[in-house]
């Protein structure tokens, strides 16, 4: 949800809590690509070929799966990936604020915006307690 609309940053303004600190950024919250995206099972038998036990004319035909037997094990390989990031509660809560507008507070605890130091700005991501 993008707070450009003036009732979004007001609401966001409100929510900020004094002990955050004396800035508050409003903007586009975007959350990085999903990290079993980059799990692929190209680079799993890519890196067990370089392997010397696997890298001399006896292991020729060793590991040549059909891209069909390669996009199954890419497929296992991602979900134990999800599963795993799961239970150990690794999934990212990181994203990017993009485009934001900087507000500082002031003595009567309103904010003003002012000039943000970085176009893009660390997030937390919605929702959780990281920052």
């Amino acid at each position: 949800m993008y707070y450009g609309a003036e009732e979004y940053k007001q609401g966001a303004l409100r929510a900020a809590n004094p002990s955050v600190g004396e800035r508050a950024y409003v903007g586009q919250y975007e959350a990085p690509a999903p990290p079993e995206h980059f799990v692929n099972a190209d680079l799993l038998l890519d890196h067990i070929l370089c392997q010397d036990d696997y890298a001399g004319d006896w292991a020729e035909d060793t590991l040549s799966p059909t891209e069909e037997q390669e996009e199954q094990l890419t497929h296992m390989l991602r979900l134990a990936f999800v599963l795993w990031m799961e239970e150990h509660g690794l999934r990212p809560t990181f994203g990017l604020v993009l485009d934001p507008r900087c507000f500082e507070r002031q003595p009567d605890l309103s904010f003003k915006e002012v000039e943000p130091k970085s176009k893009i700005v660390p997030s937390a991501a919605p929702g959780t307690d990281k920052q």
